[in-house]
């Protein structure tokens, strides 16, 4: 596992909100009812994938904890951040994973990216693939996915775009997975700001090891 931090920028495109119209109406004490009350129809609402809302939910309650322990001024900072938009810094935390299987030359990698507000863990990214290998060559795709693992800042809503998944065997003898998700504030007041994509691509060889990820926001 690595993990590595870094901050990124996204600004918001002129002439679509103002960061005014948008603002959150969000405080500290919101945010703990909001997580106390996180249940399997916020995770949905939030854009996280059917097979991971059950740990999301349980994991609500870790981050409501970690929330509880920062002070009350970067419990302030931390929920205004929710919809600080031009520009939004955020944290990243990078998980990677190597998912080797063995079995009948099949392989597997995954890589999972989480974003991050003052160290707590909001939104969880994760792509993975599947495929088989025969006589060392990369024959063919077996299956792939792309999923929101978790979101828990309650004005961001985000999902895979549609076609935004794609798998496919490279040409110096290797699998790659991407996945392309929209990364939207709101609605709030029946207005929704899309901030950017979210990008996140893995890439195995034929021993099922994963020789290179990517995680960007555009």
């Amino acid at each position: 596992m690595i993990i590595s931090f870094v901050t990124l920028g996204l600004v918001l495109p002129s002439g679509e909100a103002s960061a005014e119209e948008v603002k959150s109406q969000y405080t500290p004490q919101d945010y703990e009812k909001y997580l106390a009350n996180y249940d399997s129809d916020a995770a949905k609402a939030a854009g996280v994938s059917p097979e991971y809302i059950s740990s999301a939910v349980m994991e609500a309650g870790k981050i409501l904890e970690d929330f509880k322990a920062l002070s009350k001024e970067d419990q302030e900072k931390f929920v205004e951040s929710f919809t600080k938009i031009d520009p939004i810094n955020i944290e990243e935390n990078e998980v990677v994973v190597d998912d080797p299987i063995n079995a009948m030359g099949d392989k597997g990698v995954s890589y999972e990216n989480s974003v991050k507000f003052f160290g707590v863990p909001q939104t969880t990214y994760k792509v993975s693939v599947n495929y088989n290998v025969s006589g060392g060559k990369v024959k063919k795709i077996n299956s792939s996915n792309a999923r929101v693992v978790r979101n828990l800042n309650p004005v961001v809503r985000t999902g895979l775009n549609t076609g935004g998944k794609n798998a496919w065997v490279t040409g110096d003898n290797k699998a790659a997975v991407s996945g392309s998700f929209y990364y939207q504030i709101g609605p709030i007041k029946d207005i929704g700001i899309t901030l950017g994509n979210v990008f996140i691509k893995a890439v195995g060889d034929k021993n099922g090891k994963r020789t290179y990820k990517k995680f960007t926001v555009d």
